[in-house]
């Protein structure tokens, strides 16, 4: 019932923690008429669910599309199916985008990776972010579209984090109200 349609792949951004952009190389994004002839076909073979899923959506970018673009024009292909956004990070697209959550094609879910609730952390991390930016897109969807579920990573003992910071991802964390925490 359900296909994943990867759109983009690979990473720029070289967070501390992580060696995706060496294995999986710089980003790279899919032809967008790829993605909609591929959605099509899983449509037509009976799929209900297309789940978009690469290394970090949000900077999805092919030619004049933008990831909120190529979610646009997806919603528009004709079928009976919905939309979900595999995990996604808390850069690369706009508050507009959130208005395509009320499409009832556009699952009301995401998966956002926060890691830390602490600045001091993230920094460390080079996580390209802020918490307060974080919590401002959270707080913006729940608010804006009751129900929806918010899930998210986070890293816990990253070096140098100190019992304060994790006191303050555990805040965030209670403040924003997860439907599940990786």
């Amino acid at each position: 019932t359900r296909s994943f349609i990867k759109i983009q792949d690979g990473c720029d951004n070289f967070c501390t923690f992580c060696i995706v952009p060496k294995v999986r190389g710089r980003a790279i994004s899919r032809p967008a008429e790829a993605i909609f002839e591929n959605i099509r076909q899983v449509v037509d073979y009976g799929y209900k669910e297309v789940v978009l899923t690469g290394v970090n959506l949000g900077r999805y970018r092919y030619k004049n599309y933008n990831f909120e673009k190529l979610v646009e024009e997806i919603l528009e292909i004709p079928g009976n199916f919905r939309v979900r956004i595999s995990s996604i990070e808390p850069d690369g697209y706009s508050d507009s985008f959130f208005r395509l959550f009320h499409h009832p094609k556009l699952t009301p879910h995401m998966h956002i990776c926060l890691q830390s609730g602490s600045e001091d952390v993230l920094l460390m991390m080079r996580r390209m972010y802020t918490a307060q930016e974080f919590e401002h897109i959270a707080l913006k969807l729940k608010k804006d579209h009751p129900g929806f579920n918010l899930t998210t990573d986070i890293i816990v003992g990253f070096p140098g984090e100190t019992e304060e910071d994790f006191e303050k991802t555990l805040d965030l964390t209670k403040k924003i109200g997860f439907g599940h925490v990786h």
